[in-house]
C-alpha cells in the first residue's frame, strides 16, 4: 500500500484528474455563494440597510443561493473521486473523507433555506403583510444570523473532513507529502474558526483565512501533475 502499481496508474490518474477538476470548481462557487456576494451585498450594513439592499439586489442573493447549493452537488462526487484516489493509500481514512461530507453537505443544504426565507422576506412582501416593517427587519436580521450559524456548524465538518484528507496524502508514495500536511492544518483553521465563533463571540472567526492554501494547491497538482506512477512492491 503507499503506491500506484502500474497497472492501476492509468485508472488512478484519470481519477486525480476528475478530482482535480471538481475541487477547483469549488473556489469561484465558494468565493460568489458564502463570501463575495454576502459581504458585496450585506457587509457592516445594519439591519434596516440590509432590507432595503435586498429588497432591490434580490436576483444577487437568489445566485448566492445558486451558487451555495452547486457546492454541495460538487461536493459529493468530489468527495468519491477523492476516495478512489487515495484508496490504495488507506482505505480507512478515503473512507472517513466521503463520511465526513456526507454530514456536511445535509447541513449546508438544509442552512440555504433561511437565505431563501430571507429572500421571500424582502421580495415577497404580502406574505408578510400582518407583520410590521420593523418586524420584518428584526425577522431578516434573524434569518441572516440563524445563516451564519449554519455555515460556522458547516465549518466543523468541513474541517474534520481534510483531516482525513491530509492524513492520507502523507501515507500515499503516490502524492506530495507537504500538501497532506497544509490540509491538516488548513483543517485545523476551520475548527479553530468553529470554537472562535462558538466561545469568544466578540472575536472574528478569521483563522482559516489564512489556512487554506492546501485547498488551492492540491486540486491543481492533481490537474496539472497527477499521481505519480511506482513500480509494484515499493
Amino acid at each position: 500500500m503507499g503506491g500506484v502499481m502500474s497497472t492501476n496508474f492509468v485508472t488512478i490518474q484519470k481519477d486525480a484528474r476528475i478530482a482535480g477538476m471538481l475541487y477547483l470548481l469549488l473556489i469561484p462557487l465558494g468565493v460568489m455563494g458564502i463570501l463575495y456576494i454576502p459581504d458585496m451585498l450585506l457587509g457592516g450594513l445594519p439591519p434596516a440597510g440590509m432590507f432595503a439592499v435586498l429588497q432591490v439586489n434580490g436576483d444577487a442573493l437568489r445566485l448566492s443561493i445558486f451558487c451555495a447549493l452547486l457546492i454541495q452537488m460538487v461536493q459529493m462526487p468530489l468527495a468519491y473521486y477523492l476516495y478512489k484516489v487515495l484508496r490504495p493509500a488507506s482505505e480507512f481514512y478515503a473512507r472517513l473523507i466521503i463520511i465526513c461530507v456526507a454530514f456536511a453537505v445535509p447541513i449546508a443544504l438544509v442552512n440555504e433555506l433561511f437565505s431563501f426565507a430571507a429572500l421571500l422576506l424582502t421580495t415577497e412582501p404580502e406574505l408578510f403583510s400582518q407583520f410590521t416593517h420593523g418586524q420584518q427587519v428584526q425577522m431578516l436580521a434573524l434569518l441572516l444570523k440563524l445563516h451564519e450559524g449554519g455555515i460556522m456548524i458547516a465549518h466543523i465538518f468541513w474541517g474534520l473532513w481534510l483531516l482525513p484528507l491530509g492524513y492520507a496524502i502523507i501515507k500515499a508514495a503516490y502524492l506530495p507529502s507537504f500538501i497532506g500536511y497544509l490540509l491538516l492544518l488548513a483543517g485545523v483553521g476551520y475548527l479553530a474558526d468553529t470554537g472562535i465563533w462558538i466561545l469568544l463571540p466578540e472575536m472574528e472567526p478569521m483563522v482559516a483565512d489564512y489556512t487554506f492554501i492546501g485547498e488551492v494547491i492540491l486540486p491543481l497538482w492533481l490537474l496539472i501533475r497527477g499521481v505519480k506512477p511506482l513500480k509494484a512492491g515499493l
